[in-house]
Order: structure tokens, then C-alpha cells, then sequence
């Protein structure tokens, strides 16, 4: 079975793929894949040609281009028309059971990819002081939660919902719940 894991930036799905592997399962992010790709000679030359001022001595400043595209819808469109085929690919290598953390499932259409689908929700201000222990400022923050699917329109899509606006062990503790029940 193949499950994914999605919400908001901010929401906990990294503490959940702890959880998940913690259990024993088999875990996946799409970050990962992407930030895979950010090292590929091929992928870089193909955002430059888009993004030239993210790209330096061949590699990509990930803040510079962060701060391009979420300022601007139309270059982030262009940006994820480079990204998403490419992570789709990875995705779809993934053989056997597994757990996929994937942050814009709704936004890229891969929904349809998984067997089970869990949506992590937790409250706007929450996420927001858990972006900005990034080095995130408050306002990019906002810009990035604002650019994502809300959590109304990602339940829509969702096996299993876990709220996460509380303490972390008690979010653990039904991350694992769900987990032990796939």
C-alpha cells in the first residue's frame, strides 16, 4: 500500500514521517526528491534558463529562488512546470508499501497515485511560528501558506485527518495510531 502524507507547510508532517518510520514503515518525501533534483547538472541548467539570478557557479540559492516564486504566482507556476513531472517520476518508482510525504499532493494532482491519503492539520498562527523557527520571516511565511491548498480543500481528499495544534507527544501518539492501522 502506498499512502501519502500531506497539509500545510508548518503542520507536522515531518514529525508524522518520524512516527511512520519509527513504526518500521518505508518512508518517502518529495522535498527529498526535489531537493535531489536541485543537484542534478541537467535540472539546474533547465531552471536557470528560467531563474537566472537563483542560479550561481551552477548551483541554486534555494532562498533566492524561495523568495522569487513566492512573491509571484506566474513564476512559481514555472517553476513547479519544471519541478512536478520530475518528482511525479520518483514517485512513481516507488514499489511496495510505503509512506510519502507530499506536500503539494492536491496542488500537483498526485492523489490519484496513492492508495491512502492522511492530512495533517494545524491552525494558521501555529504553522506560522513553526515556519519562522526556519529563519522563515513571518511574512514569507504568509506568502507560502497562502500559495497552498487550504486544509478544507486537502480533508476533501483524505483517508485519515490528524489535528496538530497541540503537544507533540500526543500528535505522535495518534500519528501512530493511524499508522499501525494501515
Amino acid at each position: 500500500m502506498k499512502v501519502a502524507v500531506t497539509g500545510g507547510i508548518g503542520s507536522g508532517k515531518s514529525e508524522f514521517m518520524k512516527a511512520a518510520e519509527s513504526c518500521g514503515k518505508c518512508v518517502y518525501s518529495a522535498d527529498q526528491i526535489n531537493a535531489c533534483l536541485l543537484d542534478n547538472p541537467e535540472y539546474i541548467k533547465t531552471v536557470e534558463k528560467v531563474f537566472p539570478t537563483a542560479v550561481c557557479h551552477g548551483k541554486i540559492n534555494r532562498s533566492v529562488l524561495r523568495e522569487e516564486v513566492f512573491g509571484d504566482i506566474k513564476k512559481r507556476e514555472r517553476l513547479n512546470a519544471i519541478a512536478h513531472p520530475e518528482i511525479k517520476k520518483e514517485i512513481d518508482n516507488i514499489v511496495g508499501d510505503a509512506v510519502v510525504e507530499v506536500p503539494l499532493l492536491i496542488e500537483c494532482g498526485f492523489e490519484k497515485l496513492f492508495d491512502k491519503v492522511v492530512v495533517i492539520v494545524a491552525d494558521e498562527e501555529t504553522r506560522v511560528e513553526r515556519i519562522m523557527t526556519r529563519g522563515i520571516s513571518r511574512d514569507t511565511a504568509l506568502k507560502i501558506i497562502e500559495s497552498q491548498t487550504s486544509d478544507d480543500e486537502r480533508v476533501k481528499y483524505a483517508d485519515f485527518v490528524i489535528e496538530n495544534n497541540g503537544d507533540i507527544e500526543s500528535f505522535i501518539e495518534k500519528s501512530k495510531k493511524i499508522i499501525n492501522n494501515m
